[in-house]
């Protein structure tokens, strides 16, 4: 009786899929597409993933799983666009950095805003490690997918593991340009992350100019609606000394720098430095849309990070425990030793530990 019965949902399952592909093509009604899915669910039960093998990423949304919002598709709710969000994380979370705030989120919507886009956005973020750059990329993706960085339209790239071989430029050129395009076909509205550019070979880049440029499709395929953000190191001496003679020459609180007085020294910097930007078509063509200065942390910015590391344990403003991290931070350059050599990084696991000694200490664990 079992194998009979098994017998039948196999073959009622192997017609289900035929209904279902023939469907794809036809511009059948939403109603008839659940009711096929609904089908295949009440007999399948968890085993719907069997569908997802039998038609493709995008005919699946056209589905009842897409309809049911049970398959990440390209289009709402999968994909927020969420700015007020992007916006309001900023302000909490990220410090010391009020030229990102003041540029990323509009330079976003900007982008989303426009019906036919130009070109696809394309940011690169430059700073010291630990300024936040990889915290920022984080939010942008959180607040652009509901499913936030384990969506399957976000896409990461780090220079130091995905680029490791200098002689491997074209190969890298080659597979970089398949991976977009195939993904952009798949999501218009992709969102594509390169760290550490300064580790990647030179002209790695420049085998996807084509995608980043002035078209409405490169080989059938629209890369407009596509966000790029690159981050790097590469600049960050450039930076500091700027600061620096803005605020000693010139006057010029933090506050009031603006990213007008870093655009073109980043610019500079980064075609130049060694690197992914070196001599980068990218550059020499004007691509990149904006040059992000994250300014170097001064010791109140580490402070709150302790602070905001501390909120994240549910416990209180120690004054003990903010001065014991202080001790393992370093600041530079010499003389005025005002910025923190490694920003916020390492400082999680130090508040961590510290945390958990005063609980034992305490018996509150």
């Amino acid at each position: 009786m079992k194998k009979i019965k098994s017998s039948i949902l196999h073959q009622t399952f192997k017609l289900t899929s035929i209904a279902l592909k023939q469907l794809l093509s036809t511009s059948a009604n939403a109603s008839t597409t659940f009711a096929i899915g609904a089908a295949v669910s009440y007999l399948y039960g968890d085993t719907v993933k069997d569908v997802s093998n039998a038609v493709s990423n995008v005919a699946l949304c056209k589905t009842y799983l897409g309809y049911l919002n049970l398959y990440e598709c390209c289009g709402s709710p999968w994909v927020k666009n969420n700015i007020d969000g992007l916006v309001s994380d900023l302000r909490q979370h990220l410090f010391g950095q009020h030229i990102v705030q003041q540029i990323v989120p509009p330079a976003i919507a900007a982008s989303l805003g426009r019906r036919y886009p130009s070109k696809p956005l394309v940011m690169s973020f430059h700073g010291w490690p630990g300024c936040g750059k990889n915290y920022v990329a984080a939010f942008i993706v959180k607040n652009f997918f509901k499913k936030g960085l384990g969506s399957s339209f976000f896409h990461f790239f780090s220079g130091r593991l995905h680029f490791p071989i200098a002689k491997d430029v074209a190969l890298y050129q080659d597979q970089l340009r398949t991976w977009i395009s195939a993904n952009v076909s798949s999501c218009p509205h992709s969102v594509f992350v390169f760290d550490e550019i300064e580790k990647m070979p030179p002209g790695v880049l420049d085998g996807i100019k084509p995608f980043l440029d002035h078209h409405e499709n490169v080989n059938g395929v629209d890369y407009r609606r596509a966000i790029f953000i690159f981050l790097s190191n590469i600049g960050s001496n450039l930076i500091t000394e700027r600061y620096l003679e803005l605020w000693q020459k010139h006057g010029k609180t933090r506050d009031q720098m603006s990213l007008h007085d870093f655009d073109s020294v980043i610019n500079k910097g980064a075609f130049n430095e060694k690197g992914g930007f070196h001599m980068s078509d990218l550059i020499d063509h004007n691509l990149i849309d904006h040059y992000v200065p994250f300014l170097p942390l001064e010791r109140i910015h580490v402070e709150q990070c302790i602070k905001a590391e501390l909120d994240n344990h549910n416990y209180r403003h120690d004054d003990s425990i903010i001065e014991e991290v202080m001790k393992v931070v370093t600041f530079g350059p010499s003389p005025e030793a005002l910025f923190s050599n490694s920003g916020c990084k390492r400082l999680s696991q130090k508040v961590s530990t510290l945390v958990q000694q005063r609980k034992m200490q305490s018996n509150e664990i």
